[in-house]
C-alpha cells in the first residue's frame, strides 16, 4: 500500500484516490493478518456445527443394545429415563446395566420406537406385561401378536434347529455308547464284531 501511494503522488493530485487507499489499509490493520481471519471463520463454522444425536448403550443379560437418548426421554418417565438420568452415572457414553431378560427386552425397546409392541406366539402376553412393569412402561401399553405367517417361518426355524441339535445329541450318545463298550469289552475291535446296532429310542447295548 505504500508502494501505491507513493506512486499516486508522483502521478499529480489523486486526493479521492488516496483516501481509498488509507481507508483500506485501516481496515486491513482492523482485521488482522489473513491467517487470523481465515482461523477464526472456521472456528466459528466448528461452534455452530449441529450437535450429534446421543447414543445410549444398554446392556442386557450379557447382550449389547442401542437406542437414541432422546427416543427414551419422549416417552416421559420409565425406568430407563431415571436410570439416564442416575448421578452415579459418570458419563453419557458409559453403558447402562440392566439384569433383566434379553429376548424380550428387544420389545420393550420397540415400544420405545413405535408406541406398541408386537410379539410373537411363542411369547405369551403376560411375559410381555410383566416386562412392561418391570420397565416401568404405562399400563396401557398396546400389544399385538404378529401375523401368522411370520409365526410360521419362526416356528419352522426353531424346528430345523431342534432337528440339528436332536441328531448331534444322537451322534454324541452313540460316541459314548461305543467308548462305553470299547472299556468293558477291550478285545471288542478284534473279535470279527463289525457293527453296532444303535436302537432309535436312545438306548443302546
Amino acid at each position: 500500500i505504500e508502494l501505491l501511494r507513493h506512486h499516486v503522488a508522483e502521478f499529480g493530485p489523486f486526493g479521492s484516490l488516496l483516501a481509498r487507499v488509507d481507508e483500506s489499509q485501516a481496515t486491513m490493520a482492523r482485521a488482522g493478518p489473513v491467517e487470523a481471519w481465515v482461523e477464526q471463520l472456521l472456528s466459528s463454522n466448528v461452534n455452530h456445527a449441529p450437535p450429534q444425536p446421543s447414543v445410549v448403550t444398554i446392556s442386557v443379560g450379557g447382550e449389547t443394545f442401542q437406542i437414541l437418548e432422546q427416543t427414551i426421554l419422549s416417552r416421559g418417565q420409565t425406568l430407563l429415563s431415571d436410570l439416564l438420568g442416575d448421578p452415579e452415572r459418570k458419563g453419557k457414553s458409559d453403558p447402562i446395566y440392566v439384569e433383566g431378560d434379553k429376548q424380550r427386552f428387544r420389545y420393550i425397546l420397540d415400544w420405545y420406537r413405535y408406541g406398541s409392541i408386537c410379539i410373537p406366539y411363542s411369547i405369551s402376553v403376560e411375559e410381555i406385561r410383566r416386562e412392561c412393569a418391570f420397565y416401568n412402561l404405562p399400563d396401557d401399553v398396546q400389544i399385538h401378536r404378529e401375523a401368522f405367517g411370520q409365526t410360521l417361518s419362526s416356528m419352522h426355524a426353531t424346528i430345523v434347529a431342534f432337528t440339528t441339535q436332536s441328531e448331534l445329541l444322537r451322534v454324541e450318545a452313540a460316541a459314548h455308547a461305543l467308548v462305553s463298550l470299547m472299556l468293558k469289552q477291550p478285545n471288542f475291535m478284534t473279535t470279527g464284531q463289525s457293527s453296532l446296532t444303535l436302537a432309535a429310542n436312545g438306548t443302546y447295548p
